[in-house]
């Protein structure tokens, strides 16, 4: 089971916990007091899983990216090298810019282009390929 079968579970044991927390609220619906409990813990809990989903979602776009590196090198290991190179240039050449935020650039799925086009040229190379990833393939 990989990081989305996991994040899956952990979505549905949280939406449960919330659906208790929900029936706790309204059995304690005349009480004040017992209100403003429930109300603080879940915004305390929605808070919690906000913070873990932004984490996962992070932790998943990171995979992703390794994935595509690990394609790439796949790619140039069965010979189509030069042309994968060929098509990161065209690539390149109609992107519009990267105008992201450093959040959207956490959660991107696909490494920069430039990056994926140094590590082939550096396999064509002879080279070993240069780890421009925060986070480097093992």
């Amino acid at each position: 089971m990989g990081w989305n079968g996991l994040f899956t579970i952990f979505v549905l044991i949280a939406r449960a916990f919330l659906f208790l927390i929900d029936l706790v609220q309204a059995m304690f619906e005349k009480s004040g007091a017992g209100k403003i409990i429930t109300l603080i813990f879940r915004l305390m809990f929605d808070l919690f899983i906000f913070g873990f989903m932004f984490l996962m979602n992070a932790v998943i776009a990171i995979n992703s990216r390794k994935n595509e590196y690990r394609a790439d090198r796949y790619a140039y290991e069965l010979g189509y090298g030069e042309e994968l190179v060929e098509a990161f240039y065209l690539l390149e050449k109609i992107n519009l810019g990267d105008n992201s935020t450093v959040i959207q650039k956490m959660l991107k799925s696909h490494p920069r282009i430039t990056a994926r086009i140094e590590r082939v040229e550096a396999l064509l190379d002879g080279e070993e390929a240069i780890q421009t990833d925060p986070w480097p393939l093992s």
